[in-house]
């Protein structure tokens, strides 16, 4: 069995390359990655045939850092969650009677009508 401690992941990259080498022997992280898209592959195995280390190849531009103050995360400002449908009228003259059209809202947002 591995200890919390032993469970490391590594992240390696040079100046040269545009690909980022991960290692993690941490099987969630592994699983993660998998789910992510990334080759995952089984790079050692114990005594028994399970696999205790896995390895993957990914894009460089794929390491993200966010800013750290103090030791501690900076929080991100909000986003807002529920964006509201807009509706908008448009009409041509002679068209007749004004209808509404709905607007699609960006991308990832919960949609409601108003």
């Amino acid at each position: 069995m591995v200890t919390k401690a032993e469970q490391e992941t590594v992240i390696r990259w040079d100046r040269e390359d545009r690909t980022v080498q991960l290692y993690t022997a941490d099987a969630a992280q592994a699983r993660r990655w998998s789910q992510l898209g990334y080759d995952v592959r089984a790079q050692a195995l114990d005594r028994e045939g399970r696999p205790r280390g896995w390895t993957a190849v990914g894009p460089k531009g794929s390491v993200r850092f966010r800013r750290v103050q103090g030791g501690c995360l900076v929080k991100r400002a909000p986003v807002p969650q529920n964006l509201p449908v807009q509706r908008r009228v448009l009409r041509r003259p002679g068209d007749g009677p004004a209808r509404p059209i709905e607007v699609e809202a960006p991308a990832g947002s919960a949609q409601r009508t108003a």
